[in-house]
């Protein structure tokens, strides 16, 4: 998971998670926008938690894609996925 300053990861909401990662990456909405197809203003509302419903799995996969973490990151931070300690066989 990417280190966030501040706050362990798992205290940040989704729209917080975005944000943090998009500033530790140094990019403007419109890099995301560029890069990913995904409209800036739908990334803002993202962030902000102005949009409380979670982007389409197409659109999950581009963001965790652009951010370089995995799906289950993103759908642990929006509160949709807890880890458990069971191991992988």
């Amino acid at each position: 998971m990417a280190k966030i300053k501040e706050k362990e990861a798992h205290e940040y909401t989704l729209g917080e998670y975005l944000k943090a990662l998009r500033e530790k990456k140094r990019a403007s909405l419109k890099d995301v926008e560029r890069d990913t197809g995904i409209p800036n203003a739908y990334i803002s509302q993202l962030e902000t938690g102005a949009r409380k419903k979670l982007p389409d799995p197409n659109r999950m996969r581009k963001l965790a894609d652009y951010y370089n973490i995995t799906v289950r990151e993103l759908l642990q931070q929006a509160g949709y996925y807890e880890p458990k300690d069971v191991p992988e066989t």
